[in-house]
């Protein structure tokens, strides 16, 4: 059996939230925050680690 490898990165861009959703399964409130910089240093050493077709998600937070 051959596995392919992993062609997706999820960014959590933050983690600020009223943490009112009724499905949350979180139970403290974090205000961190994923700064540019090192948003394009995911992506840059993603884009290094894997060619073909990739996949970059976006997750979590109020703003999203």
């Amino acid at each position: 059996m051959i596995l392919e490898e992993p062609r997706q990165l999820e960014l959590a861009f933050s983690e600020q939230c009223n943490l009112n959703c009724s499905y949350c399964y979180l139970n403290k409130k974090n205000k961190s925050v994923l700064s540019e910089e090192r948003a394009h240093k995911a992506i840059d050493e993603f884009s290094r680690m894997y060619s073909g077709n990739r996949i970059i998600s976006f997750s979590t937070g109020e703003p999203l």
